[in-house]
């Protein structure tokens, strides 16, 4: 019964240590130190304070803002929305730079065309 209980708790300790990795390396190598939510609940518990007895509805608007700010830092803590967040950057880089080039060879045919009148 003992060597069952070791190995019981030797697994809850493994798996603990495991999700905690797997969460470190989802999270982009951030810590729970790091967590936008605990950073909001230690700078400013008047709000979670609010939130545990009444509604969003009930907070001011600067409790409002920090409350967004603070899920959207949660939100891009993960290493696939930041991915996803570069990848349409790039895409937008791209898209730019065609469309300044467009734009030159558009200016370049129109001035070539009023050179001709």
């Amino acid at each position: 019964m003992q060597k069952q209980k070791t190995f019981q708790l030797e697994m809850d300790y493994s798996f603990r240590n495991n999700f905690h990795g797997f969460r470190y390396q989802c999270r982009g190598y951030y810590t729970e130190k790091d967590d936008p939510g605990l950073q909001l609940r230690m700078e400013q518990p008047q709000i979670l304070k609010t939130l545990a007895i009444g509604t969003v509805f009930d907070l001011s608007l600067t409790e409002k803002i920090k409350l967004i700010i603070c899920l959207l830092d949660q939100i891009s803590m993960y290493a696939v929305v930041r991915d996803s967040m570069e990848e349409s950057f790039e895409i937008f880089r791209q898209s730019r730079g065609n469309l300044r080039t467009l734009q030159a060879a558009e200016k370049r045919k129109d001035s070539e065309d009023n050179l001709w009148k």
